[in-house]
């Protein structure tokens, strides 16, 4: 059974999915219509209040993964309005500019988590 966090993880997946493939395919302008712009930030502010809830609960690879999605949607959002985005290079580039450092992020939450473990036994 799906819980809510769960559900909205995929919606944020595959609306990741979409914009990524609009740029690719140079369809980016598909992007800047009203309704499409409206989903994307639902979708954004969605993911940011699930990322922040996962921190809370101490579930931190959920809330790295919506804070991915919210960082990825939110430059899609600001750089698709401000300027022209299209093509394989720039989804690649967002990609790796915030997947690295949340990749980053995690593995030295996860090795401070394994050393206080280590501690408490």
């Amino acid at each position: 059974m799906l819980n809510k966090k769960m559900f909205s993880a995929i919606i944020g997946f595959i609306t990741a999915l979409f914009a990524s493939f609009s740029l690719i395919t140079q369809n980016g302008d598909l992007l800047l219509q009203p309704l499409l712009q409206l989903i994307l930030g639902v979708v954004t502010a969605n993911s940011l209040v699930n990322g922040i809830s996962s921190f809370h609960s101490k579930r931190r690879g959920l809330g790295l993964f919506f804070a991915f999605i919210t960082l990825f949607m939110l430059t899609v959002i600001i750089l698709n309005n401000t300027m022209t985005i299209e093509g394989i290079i720039p989804v690649i580039a967002m990609y790796i500019l915030f997947g690295v450092p949340i990749g980053i992020i995690a593995m030295f939450v996860h090795r401070i988590n394994n050393r206080n473990d280590l501690k408490k036994t």
